[in-house]
């Protein structure tokens, strides 16, 4: 028959064994956390010199005109507020010109149509994986103007997005497809290309049917 210290023993051996087990996951949770802050750092680190390494049209981005950064969801991406601490003192610049950072919070009922007058004056639009449900009526409204795409959840280059930050191996990569860059009419510095972290995952636009190329 087991006697009460019997009893006793077992359930502190239970107890132990679940607080051990709930320690271990919270400490799994914690650096998961400070992976995706990391991530979230280096992200944001990436876009300015991304847009440094970006060539708009003139009549896009005319001289001494700022570099306008969209964040789409506003203060629910971590990234947004890194940026706005980053460009507290001397700011941020790109190309020489100065880099403002706008927070753009997208109604959920908003159509198509609505999407435009949102997306007036911007030069780079980060969509967070948050936002990642309007992207589909965003790349329709994009296209339509020479404005670089950037993204960070599974899938983006491959959906006519024009940069794609993935994590593989503690680090930050990009994704690219230049067609899609191409075909907005930008071009994208070669030696941002060649970085080691940068991975083409479709190259410039095959020319269209019916076209002939130099004599």
């Amino acid at each position: 028959m087991t006697g009460p210290s019997s009893r006793a023993r077992r359930w502190t051996g239970v107890l132990c064994v679940t607080l051990a087990l709930t320690l271990l996951c919270g400490a799994a949770h914690t650096e998961r956390s400070i992976d995706r802050r990391k991530a979230a750092a280096v992200k944001a680190a990436y876009l300015p010199k991304i847009a440094h390494f970006t060539t708009w049209p003139k009549a896009k981005a005319p001289e001494g005109v700022p570099i306008v950064i969209c964040v789409v969801g506003g203060d629910r991406s971590a990234l947004s507020r890194i940026i706005r601490r980053r460009m507290k003192g001397l700011g941020l610049t790109a190309q020489n010109r100065r880099v403002e950072l706008r927070d753009l919070a997208i109604p959920d009922d908003v159509g198509e149509n609505g999407f435009q007058e949102y997306l007036l004056g911007f030069h780079l639009v980060f969509i967070p994986d948050l936002e990642r449900s309007h992207w589909p009526a965003l790349s329709r409204v994009l296209r339509r103007d020479p404005v670089l795409t950037v993204g960070e959840f599974e899938g983006f280059s491959l959906s006519e997005g024009m940069i794609e930050f993935s994590i593989r191996e503690n680090t930050v990569w990009m994704q690219i497809d230049l067609c899609s860059v191409e075909r907005a009419g930008l071009q994208l510095s070669s030696r941002f290309l060649a970085l080691k972290n940068v991975e083409i995952v479709r190259d410039a636009c095959p020319d269209e049917p019916g076209t002939e190329g130099p004599g």
